[in-house]
């Protein structure tokens, strides 16, 4: 969402993690996880004053377990980074 009253324009990147009981945390997922599309990608256009666009990111978990999705958000025009500080958590569980 975009909050200002000007057009910014982003690139998002998104960093997958498996978190384990212990605290221990995996970022080679390429055996537990399966992402169609970018992990970094420019986002179109947010026009100002709380537009928002989406991005979909389709995935296919192959390990049962705790991931969570680290994400930020950088302005092309003038570099400051957006952090999200409440991380997208995902519980797999067999089905």
């Amino acid at each position: 969402m975009n909050i200002l009253v000007h057009p910014v324009k982003l690139i998002l990147r998104i960093q997958p993690v498996q978190s384990y009981n212990d605290g221990a945390k995996e970022y080679d997922l390429s055996d537990k996880l399966l992402m169609q599309g970018l992990q970094q990608v420019v986002l179109p256009e947010i026009p100002g004053n709380n537009n928002i666009v989406t991005y979909r990111l389709p995935l296919c978990f192959l390990s049962r377990g705790q991931f969570e999705f680290l994400h930020h958000a950088e302005d092309v025009h003038t570099r400051e980074v957006y952090y999200d500080h409440e991380w997208a958590i995902v519980d797999v569980n067999d089905t």
